[in-house]
């Protein structure tokens, strides 16, 4: 059994635990406590740690890019290929790929499935890629109406002419093959041909992987900083103008 050293916080003992979100995870499934019956007595704990977050004061920063079609790193020649992209507008095609990220990201559970249905509802879509083999390597979203910012859990009315792109994945077996590059490409390559011209797509400073792919495919401005300010009992979201490199986030450090 894991030890935890006297004085640890609150916060570090349920992530090692695996339960900083017990609470949520029982109202979205009650017979959680029927296969853990041992999480009751863990519910003190959930609910004291519920409590100081909401009387502890946090920041949490989004950073919108905006980046025209036609200044991205790629060309037209690039986009030939045995691999291919296929549009998936409903939950039901896409169910497969949903459960087989959910059974390797331990970032998410099977709510995400609850999650992807809402998108496809409201008009989102799906942009795979598949192998040569048949086989799905990659996968990323995309709005063209309304933009969720879901750390800062703000919503943002799209402009004309411009889509945003976001849950970036590439399954496990597949990363680092360059593949999640060629899928953003060939998303912009379609998205031109279907008379967008601008695209959306937002990171957080602590992501300098994403930064540097990013940084690579031609994506070099951020416009906007999206805040969202936890404290006392109370949430403020501000959305704040800027013109600043994206080279930059190397010098911040979100809370």
């Amino acid at each position: 059994m894991e030890k935890y050293q006297t004085g640890e916080p609150l916060k570090t003992i349920l992530e090692k635990l695996g339960l900083p979100d017990l609470i949520q995870k029982i109202r979205r499934d009650p017979s959680t406590l029927i296969h853990n019956p041992g999480y009751i007595l863990l519910l003190p704990l959930s609910c004291l740690q519920s409590i100081r977050y909401r009387i502890t004061k946090s920041k949490t920063r989004v950073f919108l890019t905006e980046t025209r079609l036609d200044q991205l790193a790629y060309s037209d020649r690039e986009i030939v290929t045995d691999e291919r992209i296929v549009v998936f507008q409903h939950i039901d095609n896409f169910r497969e790929f949903a459960k087989k990220r959910i059974n390797e990201d331990d970032s998410i559970d099977n709510s995400y499935l609850e999650i992807v249905a809402a998108r496809f509802a409201k008009g989102d879509f799906a942009i795979v890629l598949q192998s040569k083999e048949g086989l799905v390597v990659s996968y990323l979203f995309i709005s063209t109406g309304m933009a969720f910012f879901s750390p800062v859990g703000m919503t943002i009315q799209l402009p004309r002419h411009t889509y945003a792109v976001y849950d970036v994945y590439t399954f496990s077996s597949c990363m680092q093959k360059g593949f999640y590059s060629f899928l953003f490409k060939k998303t912009a390559f379609m998205m031109r041909h279907r008379d967008y011209h601008t695209v959306w797509l937002w990171l957080m400073a602590h992501n300098t992987v994403s930064i540097v792919v990013h940084y690579k495919l031609g994506l070099r401005m951020i416009t906007r900083i999206l805040t969202e300010t936890v404290g006392y009992g109370r949430i403020v979201r501000n959305a704040h103008p800027v013109n600043m490199s994206l080279l930059e986030l190397d010098k911040i450090r979100c809370c």
